[in-house]
């Protein structure tokens, strides 16, 4: 993905890092990217917008959150497979085995992992521990 802000002001729509709007406040905006076939972008005068590069809807590499290292009897699951912006991620463990804390939802927001209340976490290091028997129970 390639794309790039020459300027913004007031009030800017982003998707995936991308302006695919951009406008001063209580400025109705012309032209749009995919309706303006030279890739310019027309606006009030004092605006200037270039769109460059081609679009598609991957996200930029800045939003990837760091990688996770896969538990020891357990992997780290994420709603789209990848370490994208605003995935949410859980740790599953292997039959037999639990986490070792209580269970967490990680979100990737801006290149950083949260959990669902919103606490910033370096990088999370999830661990499946084997789950404790029962008398006359036998794991699986």
């Amino acid at each position: 993905m390639a794309c790039s802000t020459i300027y913004t002001l007031l009030m800017v729509t982003v998707i995936y890092g991308c302006i695919v709007e951009s406008r001063p406040q209580n400025f109705d905006l012309l032209n749009t990217a995919a309706g303006n076939k030279n890739q310019e972008w027309k606006n009030h005068k004092s605006y200037a917008f270039k769109w460059e590069g081609a679009f598609s809807l991957g996200a930029p590499e800045h939003s990837k959150c760091p990688m996770v290292m896969q538990p020891e009897h357990g992997r780290f699951v994420c709603s789209e497979g990848t370490l994208l912006e605003r995935n949410m991620c859980l740790v599953e463990c292997q039959i037999g085995f639990e986490q070792d804390q209580p269970p967490v939802v990680y979100i990737c927001e801006n290149g950083k992992w949260f959990d669902l209340k919103l606490n910033n976490i370096d990088t999370p290091e999830p661990r499946c521990v084997p789950k404790p028997t029962q008398v006359g129970h036998f794991p699986e």
